[in-house]
């Protein structure tokens, strides 16, 4: 719906929301230059006119004569106002990380009047730079149209985002007077995750799976792949024996089956808001997601079962593209205000209650992977947990995403609170190299870098 008002007069006294000069020390001049508009000049012009009429008729006249031509201005820049329209054309509803979407606004008058001094501002929330003002570059005659255009990469992390509201903003041929044309729909497009590719990480095939795979165990698999018969041999499971052939040769045989199986992997992604840091795609929430993402499709492609667990969600064990779908799906769903405004959503805990809580689902002899920004003190929690996992026969890996890399190309948008969470958050190299004297093995993805450089073990 468009919407038609005329901006307040107290707008024409107020510093832009964008300009804060307060803590720069600029001299009084370049700090209230906002004032000298043509709103405050023309009338702070007539009212000094209309006060030089009480001593000289001529400048009562000129005043009176500046009251006359301001209602014209006023009522020619409403009128322009109401006859504009202003449309967004449509937009496909579904980007994908880092494509660069072309977006056109179609602008029409159709009243009488021509338009002057034509701005449009919109919010493009799918980018980092989601503030867009386009200025048009002349003036609109009565009864003709013309469209605008920008261009924004989607780099504002995976999701939900809307374009709009469409604002445009026209004045009268001096710039005396402002109005708004508001259209208040907003378009919802979803952002699908680039999901990167990733080096083969190093996990072991589960000894109880029953599915081939890439990887080869110690002793005979369960596969449900045949193999061949042969002799028995001491310590060979009764299951396997070939009852039928035995009776008949009068040897016991056993079946063998291939010892190239498939692994169990369960994705932790701990999503805990008190622990995360950053904005939009520049956040080691988005950087979680995209590894958790990437695990996943990685393993998928090497036909692994797998799983994925966060503060309030799990997935049963599943492989093919169906089910990597299914989870790209309801990650996109996960923002960091939804686990911030409603508890219920961490309801499985964070850290060591988390992984207390997933362990009931993984099986012996399958693959962990925890995911989560290192915190000394949330960490120190979940370290006893995986120590009990590895005893039980559980691969386990941890990935850590390193707080410390993305303070500095936030520094000027971080409190003083976040900044001092920040120093728990330090000690990520001594961490790893512990991680690696206990069995495990770590991984450190950083702000900036490539997901897959993280990922290699001595890189």
């Amino acid at each position: 719906m468009i919407h038609v008002v005329a901006k307040p007069i107290r707008s024409y006294f107020s510093r832009p929301a964008s300009v804060d000069l307060d803590h720069v020390g600029f001299p009084p001049f370049h700090s209230y230059r906002h004032l000298l508009n043509p709103f405050t000049l023309y009338f702070g012009l007539t009212g000094l006119f209309l006060f030089g009429g009480l001593f000289q008729r001529t400048s009562f006249l000129i005043g009176l004569t500046l009251i006359v031509c301001g209602v014209y201005l006023f009522f020619s820049a409403r009128s322009a106002a109401q006859s504009l329209v202003v449309q967004r054309l449509p937009v496909k509803p579904q980007l994908v990380e880092f494509e660069e979407v072309q977006v056109i606004v179609e602008v029409r008058n159709r009243g009488g009047f021509p338009v002057y001094g034509l701005v449009i501002d919109e919010t493009f929330t799918a980018s980092l730079r989601s503030r867009v003002r386009l200025a048009m570059p002349r003036t609109l005659p009565a009864h003709s149209h013309m469209r605008l255009q920008y261009k924004r990469k989607c780099d504002g992390g995976m999701g939900h985002h809307d374009i709009g509201p469409l604002e445009a903003t026209v004045t009268d041929v001096l710039g005396v007077f402002k109005f708004l044309i508001v259209e208040d729909t907003l378009l919802e497009v979803e952002v699908l995750p680039r999901i990167e590719p990733l080096p083969e990480l190093a996990f072991r095939g589960s000894p109880h799976s029953t599915l081939y795979g890439y990887y080869d165990v110690a002793q005979r698999g369960f596969s449900v792949n045949f193999s061949g018969i042969r002799p028995y041999s001491p310590g060979d499971s009764l299951r396997h024996i070939a009852w039928k052939l035995t009776a008949r040769t009068g040897e016991l045989m056993v079946k063998e089956f291939e010892r190239s199986v498939n692994s169990e992997v369960t994705v932790v992604l701990d999503l805990n808001p008190e622990i995360h840091l950053g904005i939009k795609s520049q956040s080691t929430w988005e950087y979680g997601r995209d590894a958790a993402l990437g695990i996943m499709s990685r393993q998928l492609e090497m036909n692994n079962s797998v799983r994925l667990v966060s503060n309030h969600f799990f997935s049963e064990l599943g492989r093919g593209e169906d089910h990597l779908h299914h989870m790209c799906r309801e990650v996109l769903k996960w923002s960091p205000e939804q686990l911030t405004d409603d508890p219920s959503l961490l309801r499985w805990g964070v850290a060591g209650e988390l992984l207390m809580r997933a362990s009931t689902l993984i099986s012996q002899g399958s693959t962990l992977v925890y995911i989560c920004p290192y915190h000394k003190l949330e960490f120190g929690k979940a370290r006893e947990v995986l120590k009990h996992l590895a005893g039980e026969g559980i691969d386990v890996h941890v990935v850590f995403i390193d707080v410390n890399s993305f303070v500095a190309p936030l520094l000027r948008k971080l409190s003083w609170a976040h900044l001092a969470e920040v120093g728990y958050c330090r000690g990520v190299d001594e961490e790893v190299a512990e991680l690696r004297k206990m069995g495990f093995t770590p991984y450190k993805i950083k702000c900036g870098e490539p997901l897959a450089k993280g990922f290699l073990v001595n890189g």
